[in-house]
């Protein structure tokens, strides 16, 4: 059996069962492509690996196309078109980029007490209305030190 006529005897079960598998039906096409459609028999894992790394992507990507791919392998081994081997594929550790800024209570004092200071007279939002949503967003995050009811 060939790649392509698996993946497609998978997507239309998992179809099947209600599932919209639309972002893993453009995986496994990928896959597919990738691998250059060989039998399913030929799969190993090295093809599973090659296709998650070929190029960085984010680390939610990864997993993506690692789940999309590894539940596509398990469908294979569970109908016995393919004889079971260790999937494996350990993700490089990326370092993150992106570094959150947390606002210390004052800092939200005073993002609070600016709504109250007039506002261009085309802003959509209203003054009390964006203080309203600071304090919720303030009151349901964590607090980082000071109460809640410091901000006022």
């Amino acid at each position: 059996m060939r790649l392509s006529q698996a993946i497609a005897e998978y997507l239309a079960w998992k179809h099947e069962a209600g599932s919209n598998y639309e972002r893993t039906e453009r995986c496994l096409r990928s896959f597919c492509r990738h691998t250059s459609d060989l039998t399913v028999d030929e799969l190993a894992n090295s093809h599973l690996v090659d296709f998650v790394e070929r190029f960085p992507v984010s680390n939610a990507t990864w997993r993506l196309n690692y789940f999309a791919i590894r539940h596509f392998l398990e469908f294979l081994f569970a109908r016995e078109f393919l004889a079971p081997f260790a999937i494996e594929a350990p993700r490089p550790h990326r370092p993150q980029t992106f570094l959150p800024y947390i606002y210390s209570v004052t800092d939200v004092r005073c993002l609070v007490r600016a709504t109250a200071r007039t506002q261009h007279p085309k802003c959509a939002v209203d003054r009390r209305t964006l203080r309203m949503l600071l304090v919720v967003l303030y009151a349901t995050g964590k607090n980082w030190g000071g109460t809640r009811d410091e901000v006022r």
